[in-house]
């Protein structure tokens, strides 16, 4: 029997086939000329006409009127439709398909894929959260909070691990996706282009598509490399240049910067395989674990019997028994994640803003932004004190953790900062 798993993550929608990766490619879907191309064939040719692209219909799987809606696709559904039958055409049909599904589907967007799977004529043996699935194939027992991301958002899944795995409470931040990310460090690297070769791949259409085939590369080189080299041939001239690894790892720093706001301090920190994959996120979440990837598809190889309902109901799973064999286990020590003393903390982040530490004292007030003060006052304020990032309470009732501060407290990653009680508190991040 032949079964897959399709894995629905919009950076990119994988098939597994007994265990083996047969095909990927991202959420995208591009419409000029009657024509509709979905995943890689879309991503080749995004950039030749923006304005017939479309990424958002695995995010906003629904039936809502498109702007310039044709015969064919009339919304998002139809969108999805295609891209399934592409994937048809490509790898065959399965005797049985589970999808692997992002945590924000809720009934309206299942009851919908399974309406488009039924015109298919695809065999449906039910839904799994993608983040049980990953926790049931490689969690031991403990409290965990997963991290992953898609192009536009980013998705923060509370699971406790036990005798079995139970999805907690679901955090869904918008704008804080890959496609962000991708954006501002396009941007960066064609200024290095512009800057050192006297070329601007983004003037035409052609070479900001020749760029953009290459980012995936170029941002997995900058995990581990302090700067890349990088290389263009366009119209026969080969243009090169160069950029520093920690200028990728600010724009990550700066678009994740509100999940930082919003993690558990009592759960071990997990990344997904795509977001452990982007410059600065091992510094950002120092201390966290990373799945592997295709873990969901592997926790759900391994409890396949608990997925499928023995009276054939179509079921969607957010609780699934434990791993056999456990590949990851909770550590005292990094049950908070991200706050370590190294590197030193350099930013504190607010409502997704993120204000450098300096020697020039940042006054903390509830309810309102950083700013730069004399610090002469009795205020709450960060600074710098003899190169290390301190917190002075001053008069206001002010908790760390949790912890209320009386006087100076020396700050380290990860800490999040409540003055007079009000929220979202103020969080300290390391910006290399």
């Amino acid at each position: 029997m032949v079964s897959w798993v399709i894995e629905l993550n919009d950076c990119d929608i994988c098939v597994i086939q007994d265990g083996v990766e047969i095909d990927r490619g991202p959420g995208i879907a591009v419409l000029q000329a009657r024509q509709l191309v979905t995943g890689a064939d879309a991503a080749a040719q995004q950039y030749s006409n923006p304005r017939a692209v479309y990424n958002r219909y695995w995010q906003q799987l629904n039936e809502a009127s498109l702007i310039g809606a044709t015969r064919q696709v009339r919304h998002h559904a139809d969108l999805a439709y295609h891209h399934l039958a592409a994937i048809i055409k490509r790898c065959g049909r399965p005797d049985q398909l589970i999808f692997s599904v992002p945590a924000h589907y809720g009934r309206d967007e299942l009851a919908l894929l399974l309406g488009i799977c039924s015109a298919l004529n695809l065999p449906v043996g039910g839904f799994v959260d993608s983040n049980i699935a990953a926790a049931a194939g490689s969690c031991a027992q403990g409290r965990f909070q997963i991290l992953d991301l898609f192009l536009h958002h980013a998705t923060l899944v509370t699971t406790e691990v036990g005798e079995s795995v139970v999805r907690g409470d679901v955090v869904t931040l918008e704008h804080t996706g890959l496609a962000r990310i991708e954006k501002a460090c396009t941007a960066l690297i064609s200024d290095a282009f512009l800057e050192q070769s006297r070329f601007d791949p983004l003037h035409e259409a052609a070479s900001e598509q020749l760029l953009c085939s290459q980012l995936t590369a170029w941002l997995r080189k900058a995990v581990n490399s302090p700067e890349i080299d990088m290389a263009l041939d366009y119209h026969g001239t080969h243009f090169s240049a160069h950029i520093q690894s920690r200028e990728l790892e600010r724009v990550t720093a700066m678009v994740l910067a509100p999940i930082l706001e919003n993690l558990d301090q009592t759960a071990c920190i997990m990344l997904s395989h795509t977001l452990a994959g982007l410059p600065g996120c091992r510094a950002m979440f120092r201390g966290a674990q990373t799945f592997a990837e295709h873990a969901s598809s592997k926790g759900i190889a391994e409890h396949l019997t608990a997925v499928n309902d023995p009276n054939h109901n179509i079921v969607f799973a957010t609780t699934l028994p434990t791993a056999g064999t456990p590949s990851i286990a909770v550590d005292g020590e990094q049950n908070r994640s991200v706050a370590t003393a190294t590197p030193v903390a350099s930013h504190v982040v607010y409502r997704g803003l993120a204000f450098a530490i300096t020697e020039q004292p940042l006054l903390l007030g509830p309810n309102q932004a950083p700013r730069v003060t004399s610090g002469t006052g009795d205020e709450s304020t960060i600074a710098l004190l003899a190169g290390t990032p301190t917190l002075y309470s001053g008069s206001a009732n002010v908790e760390v953790n949790g912890e209320t501060v009386v006087g100076q407290r020396a700050l380290a990653i990860g800490d999040a900062i409540i003055v007079a009680g009000t929220q979202p508190p103020f969080t300290v991040i390391c910006v290399q």
